[in-house]
C-alpha cells in the first residue's frame, strides 16, 4: 500500500469513527455539546472532552485517554458513583 493510498485511507476511517461513535452517543442518550462540526464533543454532564474521529477523549481531570469502550465504561462509572 502506498503512502497516498494510507492516509486516504486513515482519512476514510477516521470519518467512519467520527460517524459511528456521534451515533453511538446519541443512542445512549447522551447529551454532548458539538464543535469544530462534530469533531470535538463536549460531555457535559460529564465533564469530558471526546473526539470521535481518534476516540481520544479527556476525563474532568485533563488525563487523556483513549477508546469507546472506556469512555462508556466511564460513564457509567460516573453515574453509578455519583
Amino acid at each position: 500500500m502506498s503512502y497516498k493510498q494510507k492516509k486516504a485511507h486513515q482519512k476514510a476511517q477516521r470519518l467512519q469513527n467520527l460517524k459511528d461513535n456521534t451515533a453511538t452517543l446519541e443512542d445512549l442518550y447522551v447529551e454532548f455539546e458539538s464543535h469544530d462540526e462534530g469533531r470535538l464533543l463536549n460531555l457535559t454532564k460529564y465533564g469530558v472532552q471526546f473526539s470521535p474521529s481518534t476516540e481520544k477523549w479527556y476525563d474532568k481531570w485533563g488525563k487523556e485517554r483513549f477508546g469507546m469502550k472506556g469512555l462508556i465504561e466511564y460513564m457509567k462509572r460516573e453515574d453509578r458513583d455519583g
